[in-house]
């Protein structure tokens, strides 16, 4: 899931956070849909067709923390853009990265 986040900012070159600096409700998305654990279909909680926020999904505002503390993500002014690092990430080789 990290790999999402990363391979998005670096692919659109930022991303635009909400007010309060979350993630945007489609970047939720589109992390959730890749989200799976055993019986999620039958989870009501994460219903398809329902929007969600970055603090609905515990473990996406998890990790977009942890990116951040880990300093991949640079934040400021409503974008999110990737450090020195978190390009480095992406790497040939990398574990974010591609082969």
């Amino acid at each position: 899931m990290p790999r999402i986040v990363l391979q998005r900012i670096d692919r659109d070159g930022w991303l635009r956070l909400t007010g309060k600096g979350n993630f945007r409700r489609d970047v939720v998305a589109a992390m959730r849909e890749s989200m799976t654990w055993p019986g999620m279909e039958a989870t009501e909680h994460f219903r398809t067709g329902k929007a969600y926020r970055e603090g609905d999904v515990r473990d996406i505002h998890l990790l977009h923390r942890l990116l951040d503390m880990a300093e991949l993500l640079e934040e400021r002014a409503g974008l999110c853009q990737l450090t020195a690092l978190g390009q480095k990430m992406l790497g040939p080789g990398r574990p974010g990265g591609g082969a």
